[in-house]
């Protein structure tokens, strides 16, 4: 996948997710955007700057995005990359 950037907005959504704006497309263009292997906590931490989540527990939605995404890898405990 190509790096996008939008300069308006850091973290835009890539432009196959952006008819869907969810998590997983957050993550997914964070990752590409990074272009390199993040922590869970940075991705938490870039997530809750850019989506203001009305549910309780953000941190646990983006684990499970991390963890059942087929685009997104787990490299070692709690670091994780694209594909």
């Amino acid at each position: 996948m190509a790096k996008k950037h939008y300069p308006n907005e850091e973290y835009s959504l890539s432009e196959s997710s952006r008819k869907r704006n969810t998590f997983h497309g957050l993550i997914v263009n964070i990752l590409e955007i990074e272009g390199k292997p993040m922590t869970r906590k940075e991705i938490v931490k870039k997530v809750l700057l850019k989506k203001h989540s009305s549910g309780k527990t953000p941190e646990k939605t983006t684990d499970t995005v991390l963890q059942r995404s087929s685009e997104i890898i787990r490299v070692t405990r709690g670091i994780y990359t694209l594909k």
